[in-house]
C-alpha cells in the first residue's frame, strides 16, 4: 500500500513538473502526522516507526527535563497508539506526582545560557538572577556558563525566586540547601509555565483544554487521525 501510494505522489509531482514551473520532491512518508499552530511545528511517524518532531519544545534546552520528556511521551503515545486520551491521563498523573512532591529535583532543573557578562544584562531575567547568586556562594557563572537553576516558593517575580540549583539537595522529598534551610519547590511555577505549556500545545488540538489536563473531567473525543 504505502509503495502504491508513493508511486501515485511520484505520478502526480512529475504531472505537476509539466503544468508549473516548480520543483516538487519528497523528504518523507508518513503514517500518522499532527500539526500545531504553525506548519513548521509537527510530529510524525514513518512507515519504519522512526517518530520526527520539529519545532516543538523537546528540541530546546529552556525546558526541565521533566517537561521535554513528557513531551515526548505525549508525542509518542499519540503517534504510535494513536491514543490522545492515555497522553492526557499521563499529563494529569505527572502534574499530580508533582504536586505531591514525587518527581525527583535533578528533572526540575531549568537550564540557559549565559550569553553575556552579568551586569550587560538590561532586564534580570531568571537566569541571570541565579548567575548572581551563584557567584555569592562561590559558584562559577561566566560569560557561556550554563546556568541551572530552580524556581522556589517566595514573593516577587521568578528572577526573584530563581536559585542555582547547586545549592539544593534533596533528602526525604524535603529540599535543603547548603545552610541547612529547608525550601520549597514552586509546583505551580512548574505545572503552569514548564509543564502545561508544551504538551498543552498538542493537546489542545486533540480537545483536551489545560484544566482537564490539571485533574478536570476529561471531554470525549472524537477520532483526530
Amino acid at each position: 500500500m504505502a509503495t502504491e501510494l508513493m508511486d501515485s505522489v511520484r505520478t502526480l509531482i512529475e504531472e505537476l513538473s509539466t503544468i508549473y514551473p516548480i520543483r516538487l520532491d519528497v523528504h518523507e512518508h508518513y503514517k500518522a502526522i499532527f500539526f500545531t499552530e504553525k506548519k513548521k511545528r509537527y510530529a510524525g511517524i514513518t512507515e519504519d516507526g522512526t517518530i520526527v518532531v520539529r519545532g516543538l519544545e523537546v528540541r530546546r534546552g529552556d525546558w526541565c527535563a521533566l517537561a521535554k520528556e513528557l513531551q515526548s511521551d505525549v508525542i509518542n503515545i499519540i503517534l504510535e497508539r494513536r491514543e490522545p486520551g492515555a497522553a492526557a491521563e499521563l499529563v494529569t498523573s505527572t502534574i499530580k506526582r508533582l504536586r505531591a512532591g514525587e518527581i525527583p529535583l535533578a528533572k526540575l532543573i531549568i537550564y540557559k545560557t549565559l550569553t553575556k557578562k552579568i551586569a550587560s544584562y538590561e532586564s534580570v531575567q531568571a537566569h541571570v538572577r541565579a548567575a548572581k547568586r551563584a557567584k555569592e556562594y562561590g559558584l562559577a557563572a561566566d560569560v557561556g556558563a550554563k546556568i541551572a537553576y530552580l524556581v522556589m516558593k517566595g514573593t516577587g517575580s521568578i528572577g526573584d525566586r530563581s536559585y542555582p540549583a547547586e545549592i539544593f539537595t534533596q533528602k526525604e522529598g524535603k529540599v535543603v540547601d547548603t545552610n541547612g534551610q529547608e525550601r520549597e519547590i514552586d509546583m505551580e511555577y512548574y505545572v503552569k509555565h514548564q509543564i502545561l505549556p508544551p504538551v498543552g500545545r498538542i493537546l489542545n488540538y486533540f480537545d483536551y483544554d489545560d484544566s482537564e489536563l490539571e485533574g478536570q473531567p476529561f471531554q470525549s473525543t472524537l477520532g483526530h487521525f
